[in-house]
């Protein structure tokens, strides 16, 4: 009978934990990795980060680590911003920060219905650690978009 309670009591506390950990998950973001050969230099490196936030509008922070995706000592040289169908907030704020919270850049959303891309040509200092995609002043539910960021050796 002691067991029957004790594996009974265990049943409940795992399905406790997996709902709250569902109920605490805040929208998603994929990210993929192209790797474009340019001649004799280093290949440069498109990572699309495809988000979805949450029914409530919430999107936590990605991590977007370098090691994984090689872009260590690599520049970010161009990003591209697409809203959704579901477009975000007009005015969000999609923002990357380095390994240390510095902003490397922001890019502001519009909920417009046209699908709008905006590039931006950033020459910075190398990447030297992980980076935080991060989507900020959004109201919508489940909004999404798609962000392509471009690294190159030089």
């Amino acid at each position: 009978m002691f067991k029957t309670k004790m594996f009974g009591l265990l049943i409940g506390i795992i399905l406790v934990l997996s709902l709250v950990g569902s109920a605490l998950a805040a929208g998603t973001v994929t990210i993929t990795k192209e790797t474009i050969p340019i001649l004799s230099t280093k290949d440069r490196v498109v990572l699309t980060l495809v988000w979805t936030a949450d029914s409530s509008h919430v999107l936590s922070d990605a991590t977007i680590n370098a090691t994984t995706y090689q872009i260590l000592g690599y520049y970010l040289i161009s990003s591209e911003t697409l809203s959704g169908a579901t477009a975000p907030t007009d005015a969000s704020v999609i923002a990357i920060k380095t390994a240390s919270g510095s902003t490397l850049f922001t890019m502001t959303l519009s909920n417009s219905t046209t699908v709008g891309v905006l590039t931006n040509y950033q020459y910075v200092n190398p990447i030297n650690g992980n980076l935080t995609f991060s989507l900020s002043g959004n109201s919508v539910n489940s909004a999404t978009g798609t962000c392509k960021l471009t690294f190159a050796a030089n």
